[in-house]
């Protein structure tokens, strides 16, 4: 097999911004970047990014290419019946063999937040409200800005928000929402691309399907890029924080602020995210939190997450056996903790969920808080998070990298 031909150098094309970064080309290459929703517009938006040949681009999205994908989407009719996440990365990976491409056929709530901590940028294209909420959630967390792509097929419009998340103190995507869409969200409303596509498992709500034109789509795609590379190489005016919103029926853009909503109910404290002193499965508890910097006096009223590659970890207290005695656990378990033996009477004791916590405090964790971390969970940490109040560390595994694409197929 000849060995595939060699691709030109992202220089071969790259333009001499006017009033642009020195060196575009090494801080490209320094890029890590994810995509959130790989479809009609978020398919453009990975190509696009796959061109700038990041050191990293990270593509999530459950979903399946289908019949109707190909009057929206930039597939092949080979593609039809393909896992949109991995099918797009193959693809990216032909065009950059450079770049470390992940791929994860999987909801955003499944993957590891260690695995989103290095990115630069989070670009958001999908059309499901509780993934959106958990984009922006994760976003504001870790500190990372969210470039978020919609259209309204119906009035021709491409809208593209940018939000900065420096610092907490400013809008995040959730400050837009409103009672439509907490109300969508109550119901767990999906919206499809198709009516006749299948919701799947989950208390979905049917929701009206989303319609739009190939170009239409494209272009958010291109709006959302062009803003990454204005932020990245600092080209123009600051875009920060900002509506973009180009309407074809009149051939006119109108750019505006965003502003936080002092009624936000979201989270807006930014994790502070750093290494774990050693190996995250050798540390405790309790030296997180010293590390963390939190004072011994406020140790009992700190609270820690345990997270793990599927989500995060509960830690449960306590079971209870059918004879009423109560049996001690003192787990993280990402699921239900490992079965307990009861000591009087030999049966098994069905983990408490009523003693159960995530996040926990520490002070009800005080009895296992200084043993290493490797003998008080069911599945391997891969981050821990301390908060204490307003001030939040995320530790990681200093020697974890995460998985490769290889390992979602």
């Amino acid at each position: 097999m000849s060995a595939p031909a060699p691709r030109p150098p992202r220089t071969a094309r790259m333009p001499d911004f006017i009033g642009g970064a020195t060196d575009p080309d090494g801080v490209l290459a320094a890029l890590r970047l994810a995509v959130f929703g790989v479809g009609s517009v978020g398919r453009n938006i990975a190509i696009h990014l796959a061109r700038l040949m990041p050191r990293e681009l990270i593509l999530v999205d459950p979903g399946h290419y289908k019949d109707e994908s190909l009057l929206t989407q930039p597939i092949a009719p080979v593609d039809v019946g393909q896992p949109k996440a991995t099918n797009t990365g193959a693809l990216c990976r032909e065009i950059s063999p450079a770049t470390e491409v992940i791929s994860f056929q999987a909801g955003l709530q499944d993957v590891d937040r260690a695995i989103l901590a290095d990115c630069d940028y989070v670009f958001l294209s999908t059309d499901n409200l509780l993934a959106e909420v958990e984009a922006a959630r994760v976003a504001t967390a870790l500190g990372r800005p969210l470039i978020q792509a919609s259209v309204h097929g119906d009035s021709l419009t491409a809208q593209v928000r940018v939000f900065t998340n420096r610092d907490g103190e400013g809008s995040c995507l959730l400050c837009a929402f409103g009672s439509d869409e907490w109300r969508h969200l109550d119901v767990q409303t999906r919206f499809r691309c198709t009516p006749a596509e299948p919701v799947g498992t989950g208390a979905h709500v049917v929701g009206p399907a989303t319609f739009s034109v190939s170009p239409l789509c494209a272009m958010a795609a291109d709006m959302a890029v062009l803003q990454m590379l204005r932020m990245t190489l600092g080209l123009g005016g600051s875009v920060g924080d900002s509506l973009v919103e180009y309407n074809a029926y009149g051939s006119r853009t109108v750019v505006s602020g965003l502003r936080r909503n002092p009624d936000c109910p979201a989270d807006h404290v930014v994790w502070h995210v750093m290494d774990a002193p050693r190996a995250l499965d050798e540390c405790s508890l309790a030296e997180l939190a010293r590390s963390a910097g939190v004072a011994p006096e406020r140790q009992a009223r700190a609270a820690v997450t345990v997270g793990a590659p599927s989500g995060t970890q509960r830690y449960f207290a306590s079971a209870l056996c059918r004879c009423g005695n109560p049996e001690s656990v003192s787990r993280f378990a990402a699921g239900d903790p490992r079965p307990t033996v009861c000591s009087a009477c030999g049966g098994v004791a069905t983990p408490n969920r009523f003693e159960s916590y995530d996040p926990v405090p520490l002070e009800v964790v005080h009895a296992v808080a200084e043993r290493p971390l490797a003998g008080i969970v069911d599945t391997p940490a891969t981050w821990v998070l301390v908060r204490d109040g307003d001030r939040a560390t995320m530790f990681r595994d200093p020697a974890s990298r995460g998985p490769t694409d290889d390992a979602d197929d």
